[in-house]
């Protein structure tokens, strides 16, 4: 999982983590948009995590100004976005699956299962979706140099997040209506 973050008051106006790697929670950090600093990198610029990446040349890339400056407020609306849509989710499965219930006359009939295989799927196919979404969006995006792998994986991420949820809620019903009887 890749979580992007304003940067913490050091010379990183953006910090892409890999939630996977480092320590459990805290993850480690796979990319920073940073400012000028220190006697390497005096201009603006991405500085990747060579040990993650297995980089053996200089992990900064040289960006343009507002790129660096502009990073946070994109972050800010990933972090914003993702505060609200996951609450909204959840409470839609939750009334999908009261529905489903009341119209099995509050037993465990065809439509709470059918219910239950479609939030399921959504889920699942969500996760499924964004990773590979994210994995092919970076690839595309590296067509673009500098920023294009971490902005294409970040809109691949979410496009594959979307597709993958109504696959999934659509398989997931139908494996349920036809195998869970």
């Amino acid at each position: 999982m890749v979580i992007p973050q304003p940067g913490s008051g050091s010379a990183s106006s953006l910090i892409i983590k890999d939630m996977t790697a480092g320590r459990p929670g805290h993850g480690n950090w796979l990319i920073r948009f940073d400012h000028p600093h220190g006697k390497k990198a005096q201009f603006y610029h991405i500085n990747r995590n060579a040990e993650l990446l297995g980089l053996t040349d200089d992990p900064h890339t040289k960006i343009p100004a507002w790129i660096v400056k502009s990073a946070p407020v994109g972050a800010r609306i990933i972090r914003s976005a993702n505060r609200v849509a996951v609450p909204v989710a959840i409470a839609g499965d939750t009334i999908m699956l009261m529905e489903a219930f009341e119209t099995d006359q509050e037993q465990f009939g065809h439509e709470t299962k059918a219910a239950i295989g479609s939030v399921t799927g959504g889920w699942a196919g969500a996760l499924a979706g964004a990773e590979m979404g994210a994995v092919a969006g970076g690839l595309i995006g590296s067509m673009v140099p500098v920023v294009g792998t971490a902005i294409g994986a970040i809109l691949g991420g979410v496009v594959g997040g979307i597709a993958g949820s109504i696959g999934g809620s659509y398989l997931g019903e139908n494996a349920a209506r036809e195998y869970w009887r």
